[in-house]
C-alpha cells in the first residue's frame, strides 16, 4: 500500500516537474522571441529617404484640404517638436503617411530607427498656409546648454486655394530639450549672437533650361519628377510634362500651343545640401575665362556656354572672389529627377553652386569629367547661389 502511494507521489512530482519544465521552456522561447522582435524593430527602417534637414512641400485643392482639417493639418501641434524616442517618431510618421496618401505627393524624410534615438533626437519644424503659398526658409541654428535657437525667414506669395507647407528635419543632441526662435530685434539673443549660428542655405535653383537634340525630328515628352518643387516654368509645366517636337538643331515646337522654342525653362526649390569641401575660388574679373574652360570640360557647346555665361557673369564678375562648385549628376538627379521619352543616349546636367567671397580661400580643387555627346542628347544647365 505504502509502495503504491509512493509511486503515485513520484508520478505527481514528475508531472509537476514536467509542467514546470514546459513553462520554463515557454518562458525562454517567449524571451528569445521578444529579443528577436526587439532586435528586428531596432534595425527596421522606414522606407523613406532624405537628409538631416531639408524642405518638402505639400499642397492640395480645397476638396483634399477639407479631408485634412482637424485631423492632420497642421502636421504638428506646435511649430516645433523635439522627438527623442522611436515611438513618437512612428506616430509622426503615420500622420505624415496619411497626408502623403491624401495628397498623393512624394513627401520624404530621412530614415531613423530605434538605434538612432539612443544617441540623438530629432527637431521637427512644420509650417503651413491655408490660402497662400508659404515660403519658410531655415536660415540658421545655434545651440547653447539645453536649448536650440532657430532662425526662420517667412514670405507669402500668391493664392493656392488649398495648403502649401514646409517641413524641416534636424538631427540634434540628446541634451537639447528646448527650442527658441531667433529674432534680431530682441535682446534675448545676446547669449546666442547670430555670428555663432550655423547657417543653412535652402535656396532655389535658378534658370535651369533644357535643350533637346535628337538625331531626327522626334516627338519628345519631358517630365520633372518632383513637380511639387517647381516654382516657375515656361512653357507652363503640367502633370503630363512638356510635349514638344524636337529637331536635331535644337529647335522645338510646343505641341500644345504650336509655339516655337529653343529650350524648356524651369526654376525650383533646392532640397540638397550645398557642399563647400571642394570646388574653385576664382577672382571675379577672371570668371568669364574660368567658365569658358570648365563648361567646355563639362560638355556644353559654345552656344550653351555663352547663354550660361551671359546669364551668370554679371552676378559673378562684380565680386572680389567667388567660390564655385559643380554638382554631381547624382546630386542633380536627387534634387530633380528627369524622365524623358524616348530615352536619350546622352544626358548632360550642369548645376553650378556659387558664393561671393571677400578674400581668397584655399579649397580642394574639384575634379571634373567630360561626357561624350552621342546620339539623342539632352543638355540642362542652371545654378544655385549659396547665401
Amino acid at each position: 500500500m505504502n509502495e503504491s502511494i509512493q509511486k503515485k507521489r513520484k508520478s505527481v512530482i514528475w508531472i509537476i516537474l514536467l509542467i514546470l519544465l514546459i513553462i520554463l521552456i515557454s518562458i525562454i522561447e517567449f524571451c528569445l522571441f521578444k529579443a528577436f522582435l526587439n532586435n528586428y524593430n531596432a534595425n527596421k527602417k522606414l522606407s523613406l529617404d532624405g537628409y538631416h534637414y531639408y524642405t518638402n512641400s505639400y499642397s492640395s485643392d480645397l476638396e483634399e484640404y477639407e479631408k485634412l482639417k482637424g485631423d492632420t493639418s497642421p502636421i504638428l501641434e506646435d511649430k516645433y517638436k523635439i522627438i527623442d524616442n522611436y515611438n513618437d517618431y512612428e506616430e509622426f510618421y503615420k500622420k505624415l503617411s496619411n497626408i502623403k496618401k491624401i495628397l498623393k505627393n512624394d513627401i520624404k524624410i530621412k530614415e531613423f530607427d530605434r538605434n538612432f534615438f539612443k544617441n540623438n533626437s530629432l527637431l521637427l519644424i512644420a509650417e503651413h498656409a491655408d490660402s497662400q503659398v508659404l515660403y519658410c526658409n531655415l536660415k540658421c541654428i545655434s545651440t547653447q546648454d539645453d536649448t536650440i535657437t532657430v532662425g526662420l525667414n517667412y514670405s507669402k506669395k500668391g493664392d493656392v486655394g488649398g495648403i502649401e507647407g514646409v517641413i524641416y528635419y534636424i538631427v540634434i543632441d540628446k541634451n537639447i530639450k528646448k527650442v527658441s526662435e531667433y529674432n534680431s530685434n530682441t535682446e534675448n539673443n545676446t547669449k546666442n549672437p547670430k555670428s555663432n549660428f550655423q547657417e543653412f542655405n535652402i535656396v532655389n535653383i535658378d534658370k535651369p533650361i533644357i535643350y533637346l537634340y535628337p538625331t531626327e525630328e522626334t516627338k519628345v515628352n519631358v517630365k520633372l519628377l518632383r513637380e511639387e518643387n517647381i516654382t516657375c516654368s515656361y512653357p507652363k509645366y503640367n502633370s503630363n510634362g512638356w510635349n514638344v517636337i524636337a529637331n536635331p538643331n535644337g529647335d522645338l515646337i510646343d505641341i500644345d500651343t504650336n509655339r516655337k522654342l529653343y529650350s524648356l525653362y524651369w526654376e525650383g526649390k533646392n532640397i540638397t545640401t550645398p557642399k563647400m569641401d571642394e570646388g574653385f575660388v576664382i577672382e571675379g574679373s577672371k570668371t568669364a575665362k574660368f567658365l569658358e574652360d570648365k563648361l567646355s570640360i563639362l560638355g556644353l557647346n559654345d552656344r550653351e556656354s555663352e547663354e550660361f555665361i551671359i546669364y551668370w557673369l554679371p552676378q559673378l564678375e562684380k565680386n572680389k572672389y567667388n567660390f564655385i562648385r559643380f554638382k554631381s549628376l547624382d546630386e542633380i538627379n536627387q534634387n530633380m529627377p528627369l524622365k524623358i521619352t524616348p530615352t536619350p543616349d546622352t544626358i548632360i546636367r550642369v548645376v553650378m553652386e556659387w558664393k561671393p567671397l571677400d578674400e581668397y580661400t584655399k579649397v580642394k580643387e574639384q575634379k571634373l569629367e567630360t561626357p561624350l555627346r552621342n546620339g539623342f542628347t539632352v543638355v540642362e544647365w542652371g545654378a544655385t547661389k549659396i547665401e
